[in-house]
């Protein structure tokens, strides 16, 4: 993902493009992440989802993830100041701001480490079915649990095995 490792057969595309004729700014500018540990800033929530942006937020966005339910709770609704040290702010809702952030922006290629952890199953199901239904995006999972959502919805699941990545046949 990083572009330092060449590939030793075939080549890695993006957009159907070797990612080694891509520009750096280019290729990092349509990769974007989301991990366990969820960077949430001292901002507004709508800051939050739009990096600072003025471009709107999406609002298909925040209810397919349930978001509204937070915003509407709060006084000031998406204006709302939230911090990452904020209590009155689940890990899941955390976590719900942060692919909101990324399905916000114009990704090709989305990498989730663990991201939907501090979510139960039926918001982890709501979830990987608002980001697998966008078109034309690449979504790289790193799970430790597999959804049957995720494997209908998968063109190919690779398994690390004796440190290799290895294909899930199903």
């Amino acid at each position: 993902m990083q572009k330092q490792e060449i590939a030793t057969e075939g080549e890695v595309q993006l957009n159907n493009k070797n990612i080694l004729n891509i520009t750096d700014s280019t290729y990092y500018s349509k990769i974007g992440f989301a991990t366990q540990d969820t960077g949430i800033f001292t901002a507004s929530i709508k800051d939050n989802i739009s990096l600072f942006d003025n471009k709107p937020v999406d609002k298909t966005i925040i209810e397919q993830l349930g978001l509204n339910t937070l915003i509407n709770s709060k006084p000031k609704g998406i204006d709302t100041v939230i911090s990452s040290e904020d209590k009155s702010i689940s890990g899941g809702e955390k976590q719900r701001i942060a692919i909101a952030r990324l399905l916000n922006e114009d990704f090709d290629c989305i990498l989730l480490d663990e991201s939907t952890s501090s979510l139960d199953k039926h918001s982890v199901d709501i979830v990987e079915e608002c980001i697998l239904s966008k078109k034309d995006l690449t979504v790289i999972a790193i799970t430790h649990h597999l959804t049957s959502k995720a494997i209908e919805m998968s063109d190919c699941i690779l398994k690390l095995e004796d440190g290799k990545l290895v294909p899930v046949t199903m």
